[in-house]
């Protein structure tokens, strides 16, 4: 399957325990140019991505898909951060689900300083699962909390038009 996935252009995952992620060896996906991760959230930190966007020294979009809601036991930690990491490749990222907590914000502090050639990176605060749906609105204040949230992104980091909050 690793040889498959070497060659793949486009790949699709569905993680469901974020913590044993960084803790995976990834071969080098030198053809990968677009990745969609499927994401149901926990406590865990989402910089335990980091060591997979990596592995893929090519990847021109990365569309990270986050659903659910952290556990109802949440365990207090310090900010995480990633080791520095360049990406030369990365333009576009799309993080839908974005719900405006620490490990969403992680995520996206990570790529806005390590993805050099960042074109555009559109935070949608719905998650994924209801969006088309009656269910979409139903949290309607944490939606426009993560609204502001990812606006404060833009303006700490000036991203200018290149963010775009949906």
């Amino acid at each position: 399957m690793a040889k498959l996935a070497r060659k793949r252009e486009k790949l699709e995952l569905c993680v469901f325990r974020i913590e044993s992620m960084k803790r995976l060896q990834y071969p080098t996906l030198s053809h990968l140019k677009q990745l969609e991760l499927h994401v149901i959230l926990t406590n865990g930190s989402l910089l335990a991505l980091a060591p997979l966007i990596k592995a893929c020294p090519s990847l021109n979009k990365l569309a990270l898909k986050l659903s659910g809601a952290p556990s109802k036991t949440y365990v207090r930690r310090s900010v995480k951060k990633a080791k520095k990491c360049v990406h030369h490749s990365l333009k576009v990222v799309e993080v839908s689900g974005f719900n405006g907590q620490r490990n969403a914000t992680e995520f996206c502090r990570y790529v806005i300083k390590n993805a050099i050639m960042l074109e555009k990176i559109i935070i949608d605060p719905i998650d994924p699962i209801f969006k088309g749906t009656p269910l979409e609105n139903r949290h309607s204040e944490k939606v426009e909390a993560a609204r502001e949230s990812a606006e404060k992104l833009k303006f700490k980091y000036f991203l200018g038009d290149k963010l775009i909050v949906l």
